[in-house]
C-alpha cells in the first residue's frame, strides 16, 4: 500500500516526525478519564471469562450487564486488570466488577455475569473549563412556564422559567432556565403553564445532551435559530476523476457520485458544520438501493433535533463494480487500488466539498465511515490519513480481509489513536474478530471507552442494513456529539453556578469586584476576555432592575 508505506518510512525518520504526529481527537469536553482497576488475585478464571465494569451511568451500561465494558488483563500473568472510561465531569456514579463469559453465543444474555465485588462508589473529578450547570430557554406565548426536569432515572423538579426578552412575535416571550442540572448528564424537560396543565411535548420529553438548549417550535438547538424552519435536504452530484470509475453522469458531468445532506436551515444561517463521509452511498439515505438504508437523512435530523447530536454535513460516496477493489487493501486490481479511492475521497472530494459548503475542515470535525468492507476502508483512511481524518466508524468491519497488513499495523503504531466507533452483530457477523479488535485497542492503553473508544455489540443483528441502521445513532452521538458543538452564544445569555464568584446565591456587584481581582472564563469560549465581563455585568443590571421594579406591576 502506498499510503501506509509513505507514512511508515515519514515516521520512522525521525524521533520529531513522532512528535509532530497529529494529536488524538480529543474525548467530549464534558468528561473526564476515570481509571477502573480489579485485582483478580482472589478470583478464579476459567477460559473464557473476562473480567467487566458495570455501573449505573450510561457510560457504563446502567447495571446492563450485556453493555459492560471489559478490563484488560496487564500481562499474561498479572492479577491486575484495569480500563479507562470517559465520565461526565463531577459525576456520582456506582459500579461493580462482574465476571462473564464474552463467547458470541452468551455475549446477549442478561444473566451472563456474576460480581466478583462489591459496589463501589465515587465521583469523577470536575472540569474547570466546563459549565457547572445547565441552562434552558424557550420561545413561549405563555404568561408562565412551569420547566419539570430530571436526570435520567432521578426524581423530576420543577422550576417557574424567568421571562428575559420579547419573543419573535406579539404575545410570545423568551425565557429561560438556569443553574440546574449537572453536566454531561443527559437532561430530561417538559413544559406546562402555571397550573400544570398542557404539558409538552408529548408522549416523550426532551432530552439534550447540550450544556445550554434552546427549544424553538419544538426543536432543540445549540445556539440561537433562524426565525423560522427550513429542513434538512439532499443534494446529489458527480464530481470527476481519473482516479476511480464514474458512477453517475447528472447535467452532463460524467464522475463519481456523492450525495450531500444539508442540515435543518442550512440555508438560512452562516454556521459552519462537521462533515462525516460515508462509503456506500446508495445505500445512505432513503429510499436505499438494492439491499435497504440505513436511513440517516431520518436519524441524523431526529438527533439534533433533540439535542443528542450536532448539525452535521453527511456525505454519501457511491460504490462501484470496484467496491472490493476499492475498500480492502488486500484485493487491488489492475485498475484502481484502496490507495486510489482514499485519495479520491480525501484529496479530491474532500476538498470539492469544504469549497462548496460551509464545513469545518479540522481533523477533529472529519469522520469517515462505512460496513462491511466499508468499515475496512474507514480504518484505513484513519490509519493513512491521520491529519485529515479524527474520527472513523467500523460497522461490522471485514477483519478477515485485512489479513495482517491494516489491523496489526494499526494497533501497532502509537502515533494511530483517532475517535473510533467499533461494533459487530452476534448473527453471522464476524463477533470473534471484531471482539479481537476491541481487546487489542484497549490493551495499548491509548482509548478510553466512551471517550476516543466506542464498542458496540447488536444481540441478534446479522451483516446487512438494517442492523446498520439500528446501530447508526450510536456512531453519530458518540463522532459528533452535541455537547461539542460552540455554545459560547448561548452560555453568554445565562448564568451558571460559575458566575456566583462569591457564593451568596445571587449575581450582584460584589460578583463583578470578584472578577475584577480574578477573571475567569466565564462565558467558556477559552478566553479570558472583554466578553466574560460584559455577559456578567448585562446579567447583574437585569437584576438589579427587577429588584427596584420588583411589586410595581
Amino acid at each position: 500500500m502506498r499510503g501506509r508505506l509513505r507514512r511508515t518510512i515519514v515516521t520512522a525518520l525521525t524521533a520529531a516526525a513522532s512528535a509532530q504526529a497529529a494529536e488524538p481527537t480529543a474525548d467530549k469536553p464534558t468528561t473526564v478519564r476515570v481509571p477502573f482497576v480489579f485485582d483478580a488475585t482472589a478470583v478464579p478464571l476459567s477460559s473464557p471469562n473476562g473480567f467487566y465494569v458495570t455501573g449505573d451511568l450510561p457510560e457504563l451500561g446502567r447495571g446492563d450487564v450485556r453493555r459492560a465494558l471489559r478490563l484488560i488483563q496487564d500481562s499474561p500473568l498479572s492479577p491486575i486488570y484495569r480500563t479507562e472510561v470517559a465520565l461526565p465531569a463531577g459525576a456520582p456514579y456506582t459500579y461493580r466488577v462482574v465476571r462473564r463469559d464474552p463467547s458470541e453465543s452468551l455475549v446477549g444474555d442478561p444473566t451472563n455475569g456474576d460480581a466478583v465485588s462489591a459496589e463501589i462508589s465515587g465521583v469523577a473529578a470536575s472540569v474547570a473549563e466546563a459549565p457547572p450547570s445547565r441552562s434552558v430557554f424557550l420561545y413561549s406565548t405563555l404568561e408562565r412556564v412551569i420547566m419539570h426536569w430530571n436526570h435520567v432515572g432521578e426524581p423530576e423538579q420543577q422550576v417557574e422559567m424567568e421571562r428575559i426578552a420579547a419573543g419573535r412575535t406579539a404575545g410570545e416571550s423568551l425565557f429561560v432556565t438556569h443553574s440546574i442540572g449537572r453536566p454531561g448528564e443527559r437532561l430530561q424537560f417538559t413544559f406546562t403553564d402555571e397550573n400544570g396543565a398542557g404539558r409538552f411535548p408529548t408522549p416523550f420529553p426532551h432530552a439534550s445532551d447540550l450544556p445550554a438548549s434552546f427549544v424553538q417550535d419544538g426543536r432543540l438547538y445549540s445556539h440561537i435559530p433562524p426565525q423560522s424552519f427550513t429542513p434538512h435536504r439532499i443534494e446529489t452530484g458527480a464530481l470527476p476523476t481519473t482516479r476511480v470509475v464514474h458512477t453517475r453522469t447528472i447535467e452532463g458531468v460524467s464522475g463519481r457520485g456523492y450525495r450531500v445532506l444539508l442540515p435543518r436551515n442550512y440555508d438560512a444561517s452562516d454556521r459552519r458544520y462537521p462533515v462525516v463521509y460515508m462509503h456506500d452511498g446508495q445505500n445512505v439515505f432513503n429510499p436505499g438501493g438494492p439491499f435497504g438504508t440505513w436511513s440517516v437523512d431520518i436519524i441524523a435530523p431526529v438527533l439534533a433535533d433533540f439535542g443528542q447530536a450536532r448539525e452535521a454535513i453527511i456525505v454519501g460516496i457511491d460504490n462501484s463494480v470496484d467496491r472490493s477493489s476499492e475498500y480492502v487493501p488486500r484485493f487491488p486490481s489492475p485498475t484502481v487500488s484502496a490507495d486510489d479511492y482514499l485519495a479520491f475521497v480525501l484529496e479530491e472530494l474532500k476538498p470539492f466539498i469544504d469549497a462548496n459548503y460551509r464545513t469545518l475542515q479540522d481533523r477533529a470535525s472529519t469522520s469517515v465511515a462505512g460496513s462491511s468492507f466499508g468499515g475496512v476502508a474507514s480504518l484505513h483512511a484513519g490509519f493513512d490519513y491521520p491529519d485529515t481524518v479524527g474520527i472513523i466508524g467500523l460497522f461490522s468491519g471485514s477483519w478477515w480481509a485485512t489479513g495482517p497488513e491494516l489491523v496489526d499495523p494499526a494497533v501497532a503504531d502509537a502515533t494511530f489513536a483517532p475517535r473510533v466507533y467499533l461494533d459487530v452483530g452476534t448473527e453471522n457477523d464476524g463477533y470473534a474478530s471484531a471482539e479481537a479488535f476491541y481487546r487489542d485497542l484497549l490493551g495499548t492503553g491509548r482509548f478510553a471507552q466512551e471517550g476516543n473508544l466506542r464498542y458496540v455489540v447488536g444481540f441478534g443483528q446479522a451483516h446487512n442494513e438494517p442492523a446498520w441502521r439500528s446501530r447508526v445513532d450510536e456512531f453519530l452521538t458518540f463522532a459528533i456529539p452535541a455537547a461539542e458543538a460552540d455554545q459560547t452564544q448561548l452560555l453568554s445569555m445565562a448564568p451558571n453556578r460559575a458566575w456566583d464568584l462569591d457564593g451568596d446565591g445571587v449575581y450582584s456587584t460584589e460578583d463583578l469586584a470578584d472578577y475584577q481581582q480574578s477573571p475567569i472564563d466565564l462565558n467558556f469560549d477559552g478566553f479570558i476576555d472583554g466578553a466574560d465581563r460584559r455577559a456578567l455585568e448585562r446579567w447583574v443590571r437585569r437584576n438589579e432592575i427587577a429588584d427596584m421594579t420588583a411589586g410595581r406591576r
